[in-house]
């Protein structure tokens, strides 16, 4: 069996969900470990943006897409979420 390729991911511009943020780096990790398992999914970040640490879920490259996640996620344990334009990593398409 043939190992499967490395995905090549590309930085572009989309939308993210951001669930909270705080001044505390020890807070927004705590939150980030909790989503991760409420929402069941990895792609959860922190990210810096002075003087805030803020919590972020998803890559999404289209408004609707972002929009769709955004009502999920405020359903399911954060009802203060909110979608954000961001810079975001997705495979590269051909």
């Amino acid at each position: 069996i043939e190992p499967e390729a490395a995905i090549e991911l590309v930085r572009t511009f989309g939308w993210r969900v951001l669930i909270d943020q705080f001044l505390s780096h020890d807070k927004a990790n705590q939150l980030k470990q909790r989503a991760i398992k409420r929402l069941r999914r990895q792609d959860i970040d922190v990210t810096f943006k002075a003087p805030r640490y803020k919590v972020e879920v998803g890559h999404y490259r289209t408004n609707s897409e972002a929009q769709a996640a955004t009502e999920h996620i405020e359903a399911h344990h954060y009802p203060n979420a909110l979608k954000v334009r961001s810079q975001i990593l997705v495979p590269r398409e051909d």
